[in-house]
């Protein structure tokens, strides 16, 4: 499984190096995105050459369930433990490239909604595709873009991959470059940024908290590029009762022509299921984790249930010679004036069916 890391696309306020602190920036970053991988999420509707995007909108509002369970994640891997192998190994290896790297104890700071939601994100990417190397398309606390190059396994634990996210995101506060140096150096031979985010993408999906969202220029460049969305509203709570939970909105912009509404539900569903599981119990494996809903399971077929095969009126051929024996007389086939009894073809199908089984 690759270590985690990331790639950090500011198009604003982008802070300014020395020359040689850029390059070696950018050669990190370079060797990080080496065989990047591109996520291929299975569509509902076949994928249009040239591709064509028709925006549509679905919004979730978190259960109180849901939001009580990322508070139960955000308890437990804020607590001090050691730091997991799959996080201890992504240290290590930004600590051999020389990258800007918190220590390890980093992976136990606090862990918010929106990590604690990315990181089941990526595990539901993961259960879709099969792919254990994915890069998800992100924001700074500054409004900067960034990809978040992550790598899930059935073998690791939630626990793992939040704090792996917690660091993949670290990285991204402590290494930033600017996009167009970044583009420049990924593409030497283009000079159009948006014609290498479309040759090569960076990702499909993005994960954004709203206020961080960046600006519309950054977003309308690579939506062309992004399969689907998903951006997090917080909503202040109004209750006393229940004010410690996060009151929060998803909402999911995504491209019609691949994916149908009923699609996006599922995703949403499968997304809170994940946390509801995995929040209170945040070191079960991430193979263990169900994500059958409710209404997954009215779609999928029953094994169990009656096919009514006791009903099927059997194959074609045996159909025509039953009503040759039966309906001798009746017309079966008319081609101009030519009729054909069902008698006739009964011993037709009687021929070939000889033919089939004896040579």
């Amino acid at each position: 499984m690759p270590p985690a890391a990331t790639t950090v696309l500011p198009v604003q306020d982008a802070p300014q190096h020395s020359e040689d602190a850029l390059k070696d920036r950018l050669s990190r970053w370079k060797t990080r995105l080496d065989a990047l991988t591109e996520i291929h999420l299975p569509t509902d509707y076949p994928r249009p050459i040239p591709l064509q995007v028709v925006e549509a909108v679905h919004a979730l509002q978190l259960p109180e369930q849901t939001s009580l369970a990322l508070l139960q994640a955000s308890m437990a891997i804020n607590r001090p433990a050691a730091v997991s192998s799959s996080a201890s190994t992504a240290v290590q290896s930004r600590q051999t490239s020389g990258a800007n790297s918190p220590t390890p104890s980093a992976a136990n700071s606090h862990a918010s909604p929106f990590t604690i939601l990315l990181a089941a994100f990526a595990i539901l990417l993961h259960r879709y595709t099969g792919d254990e190397d994915m890069s998800i398309g992100s924001s700074s606390e500054a409004r900067n873009p960034v990809v978040l190059r992550l790598g899930v396994s059935p073998g690791q634990t939630f626990r793992d991959v939040v704090e792996q996210t917690q660091l993949a995101e670290r990285d991204a506060a402590n290494d930033e470059v600017p996009f167009a140096s970044l583009m420049a150096h990924l593409f030497p031979n283009t000079t159009d940024a948006s014609q290498q985010q479309q040759a090569a993408p960076l990702f499909r999906v993005r994960f954004f908290n709203e206020l961080d969202t960046p600006s519309d220029q950054v977003l309308n460049s690579t939506s062309a590029t992004t399969d689907l969305t998903i951006t997090l509203i917080s909503h202040a709570s109004s209750s006393l009762r229940f004010g410690l939970l996060p009151e929060i909105e998803l909402k999911v912009s995504y491209n019609s022509i691949l994916f149908s509404t009923k699609r996006i539900q599922h995703i949403l569903e499968q997304l809170v299921q994940v946390i509801n599981t995995a929040g209170p119990k945040p070191d079960i494996l991430v193979s263990d984790i169900p994500i059958v809903t409710e209404a997954c399971r009215q779609v999928l077929p029953d094994p169990s249930a009656n096919l009514q095969w006791a009903n099927w009126p059997g194959a074609i051929h045996d159909i025509f010679a039953r009503n040759a024996k039966n309906f001798p007389e009746r017309q079966c086939v008319f081609e101009n004036r030519d009729i054909l009894s069902t008698d006739g073809s009964g011993r037709v199908v009687g021929q070939q069916k000889h033919i089939y089984t004896f040579g």
